[in-house]
């Protein structure tokens, strides 16, 4: 009776603790409040086409840029990248100004819940856009999660890249966070081509990670991997991943002393591996 008290206070602490309530932010006109899934775009692209022999990716869950130096260290973690794909993105207050004002990146800004969400940035124009609700609502807050999809022009293919960003809905049983994978990949199915999916799965537990890297494996995606492996870890499992498919990853890293987020930022520099990706046959 005793360990089964414990083991339930754990669990209600790890609730209580894995869950971002709203930062105080500015205050949105009616105009601007979007509904969960609903999309607008930030900034302005720079580019025309990414080129797949060479593509800089940052992954990152900001936290909702609490930390004092968020936007410091966002300036200094976009630099000379071609794509950026972030988590806990906010549609108001500085991060939003940060967006607007950017004239490298179109940034892509899906909604979850509130004014919090998901961004994906590049220096070109998505040719196409979609995003995604969780079925279910996570417990004690009942806040849904979304996923972004975004469709960018590769230069000397006819096949576009897709960019798969991700929140994983997290204070739910297996089987709810199971079937937010299972419900993306039923949407992305009809699409064969160059991939990445990336973002923060919140894989915290064993279970969790072996499915993950299973229905990863399927689809033939490939993981990332780092050397030091300084990425975030929830009762010592790895939540944030980079999985590729049609790309090789030539060089990555974890930034274990940046401290803008309660996440570690991802870096890394991938290349197409088989030109075949690329074309329809």
């Amino acid at each position: 009776m005793k360990k089964f008290i414990i083991k339930k206070t754990a669990v209600i602490l790890f609730l209580i603790l894995t869950i971002h309530l709203p930062s105080s932010i500015a205050t949105v006109d009616d105009s601007t409040v979007l509904k969960g899934g609903d999309i607008i775009h930030f900034g302005k692209s720079s580019s025309d086409v990414i080129d797949p022999s060479s593509i800089e990716v940052l992954i990152w869950n900001q936290y909702k840029g609490r930390m004092p130096s968020w936007q410091i260290d966002f300036n200094f973690l976009k630099a000379n990248k071609d794509l950026l794909i972030l988590e806990e993105s906010m549609m108001t207050g500085m991060m939003a100004s940060t967006y607007e004002n950017d004239l490298k990146f179109e940034h892509v800004f899906a909604n979850s819940f509130g004014d919090t969400g998901l961004s994906t940035a590049a220096t070109v124009t998505p040719i196409q856009e979609s995003a995604l609700l969780t079925k279910s609502k996570e417990v004690l807050v009942t806040t849904r999660k979304v996923t972004l999809f975004t469709y960018y022009q590769l230069k000397n293919c006819n096949r576009p890249l897709l960019v798969v960003n991700i929140h994983g809905i997290n204070a739910v049983t297996h089987a709810t966070n199971k079937q937010q994978l299972i419900d993306i990949f039923e949407k992305i199915k009809g699409f064969d081509g160059p991939a990445i999916f990336a973002g923060d799965f919140n894989s915290w537990s064993p279970v969790r990670t072996e499915f993950l890297l299973n229905i990863m494996k399927n689809y033939f995606f490939s993981p990332v991997k780092f050397e030091p492996d300084e990425r975030m870890r929830v009762f010592d499992n790895v939540v944030d991943h980079i999985f590729l498919r049609g790309f090789t990853a030539v060089n990555s890293k974890a930034w274990g002393n940046i401290f803008g987020s309660d996440h570690k930022a991802l870096t890394a520099t991938i290349e197409m591996s088989d030109p075949s990706w690329c074309h329809n046959d």
